[in-house]
Protein backbone atom coordinates (compact mmCIF):
# COMPACT_ATOMS: atom_id res chain seq x y z
CA UNK A 1 0.00 0.00 0.00
CA UNK A 2 1.49 3.34 -1.01
CA UNK A 3 1.49 6.34 1.26
CA UNK A 4 -0.88 9.18 0.41
CA UNK A 5 0.64 12.36 -0.97
CA UNK A 6 -0.68 15.46 0.78
CA UNK A 7 0.01 19.12 0.17
CA UNK A 8 0.93 21.10 3.29
CA UNK A 9 0.67 24.80 4.10
CA UNK A 10 3.85 26.77 4.66
CA UNK A 11 4.43 29.30 7.41
CA UNK A 12 4.44 32.06 4.80
CA UNK A 13 1.01 30.97 3.53
CA UNK A 14 -0.46 30.98 7.05
CA UNK A 15 0.96 34.48 7.61
CA UNK A 16 -0.69 35.67 4.38
CA UNK A 17 -4.01 34.14 5.47
CA UNK A 18 -3.76 35.98 8.77
CA UNK A 19 -2.90 39.27 7.02
CA UNK A 20 -5.78 38.92 4.56
CA UNK A 21 -8.52 37.74 6.91
CA UNK A 22 -7.69 38.85 10.45
CA UNK A 23 -5.13 41.65 10.81
CA UNK A 24 -1.98 42.96 9.22
CA UNK A 25 0.41 42.21 12.07
CA UNK A 26 3.40 39.98 12.49
CA UNK A 27 3.21 36.99 14.85
CA UNK A 28 4.53 37.73 18.33
CA UNK A 29 6.16 34.28 18.35
CA UNK A 30 7.16 33.48 14.73
CA UNK A 31 9.02 30.30 15.67
CA UNK A 32 5.85 28.97 17.33
CA UNK A 33 3.93 29.53 14.10
CA UNK A 34 6.63 27.73 12.13
CA UNK A 35 6.52 24.83 14.59
CA UNK A 36 2.73 24.63 14.28
CA UNK A 37 2.76 24.60 10.47
CA UNK A 38 5.38 21.83 10.30
CA UNK A 39 3.65 19.67 12.90
CA UNK A 40 1.25 17.92 10.45
CA UNK A 41 4.22 16.96 8.27
CA UNK A 42 5.94 15.40 11.27
CA UNK A 43 2.81 13.47 12.20
CA UNK A 44 2.59 12.16 8.63
CA UNK A 45 6.24 11.06 8.72
CA UNK A 46 5.49 9.07 11.86
CA UNK A 47 2.60 7.22 10.23
CA UNK A 48 -0.54 9.36 10.41
CA UNK A 49 -2.36 8.94 7.09
CA UNK A 50 -5.75 10.47 7.96
CA UNK A 51 -6.03 13.88 6.29
CA UNK A 52 -8.67 15.07 8.75
CA UNK A 53 -6.50 14.20 11.75
CA UNK A 54 -3.64 16.11 10.14
CA UNK A 55 -5.93 19.13 9.69
CA UNK A 56 -6.85 18.78 13.36
CA UNK A 57 -3.18 18.67 14.33
CA UNK A 58 -2.56 21.87 12.38
CA UNK A 59 -5.49 23.66 14.04
CA UNK A 60 -4.60 22.40 17.51
CA UNK A 61 -0.95 23.41 17.24
CA UNK A 62 -1.76 26.91 15.99
CA UNK A 63 -4.18 27.39 18.89
CA UNK A 64 -1.88 25.97 21.57
CA UNK A 65 1.34 27.56 20.32
CA UNK A 66 -0.33 30.99 20.43
CA UNK A 67 1.92 32.60 17.82
CA UNK A 68 -0.27 35.70 17.48
CA UNK A 69 -1.47 38.05 20.18
CA UNK A 70 -5.05 37.81 18.88
CA UNK A 71 -6.96 35.58 16.46
CA UNK A 72 -5.22 32.24 17.00
CA UNK A 73 -8.46 30.22 16.99
CA UNK A 74 -9.75 32.03 13.92
CA UNK A 75 -6.56 31.49 11.93
CA UNK A 76 -6.38 27.85 13.04
CA UNK A 77 -9.83 27.13 11.63
CA UNK A 78 -9.02 29.02 8.43
CA UNK A 79 -5.68 27.21 8.02
CA UNK A 80 -7.31 23.81 8.60
CA UNK A 81 -10.00 24.66 6.04
CA UNK A 82 -7.42 25.73 3.43
CA UNK A 83 -5.33 22.62 4.18
CA UNK A 84 -8.36 20.44 3.48
CA UNK A 85 -9.23 22.43 0.33
CA UNK A 86 -5.77 22.08 -1.23
CA UNK A 87 -6.10 18.35 -0.63
CA UNK A 88 -9.52 18.06 -2.27
CA UNK A 89 -11.93 18.41 0.66
CA UNK A 90 -14.09 21.21 2.02
CA UNK A 91 -15.64 22.00 5.37
CA UNK A 92 -19.43 22.15 5.33
CA UNK A 93 -20.83 25.62 4.77
CA UNK A 94 -23.42 25.13 7.52
CA UNK A 95 -21.07 23.53 10.00
CA UNK A 96 -22.87 24.48 13.21
CA UNK A 97 -26.44 24.85 11.98
CA UNK A 98 -28.96 22.05 11.65
CA UNK A 99 -31.71 22.18 9.07
CA UNK A 100 -34.44 21.96 11.74
CA UNK A 101 -33.89 23.92 14.96
CA UNK A 102 -34.53 21.90 18.08
CA UNK A 103 -37.39 23.35 20.15
CA UNK A 104 -35.60 22.90 23.48
CA UNK A 105 -32.53 24.79 22.24
CA UNK A 106 -34.58 27.75 20.98
CA UNK A 107 -36.91 27.92 23.99
CA UNK A 108 -34.26 27.99 26.68
CA UNK A 109 -32.67 31.41 25.87
CA UNK A 110 -36.07 33.09 25.71
CA UNK A 111 -37.04 31.78 29.13
CA UNK A 112 -33.74 32.94 30.62
CA UNK A 113 -34.05 36.39 29.08
CA UNK A 114 -37.73 36.85 29.92
CA UNK A 115 -37.47 35.86 33.57
CA UNK A 116 -37.45 38.86 35.91
CA UNK A 117 -34.18 39.46 37.71
CA UNK A 118 -34.14 38.04 41.21
CA UNK A 119 -36.46 35.06 40.68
Amino acid sequence: MSASVFRFLTTKQVKRLYDAHIARVQPTQPTYLESATYSPQQHKRYGEQDLFRLAGVLAQKIILNHAYQDGNKRISLLAADIFLKINGYQLQSELFYSRRPRPAATERPRRCCNDPVGR
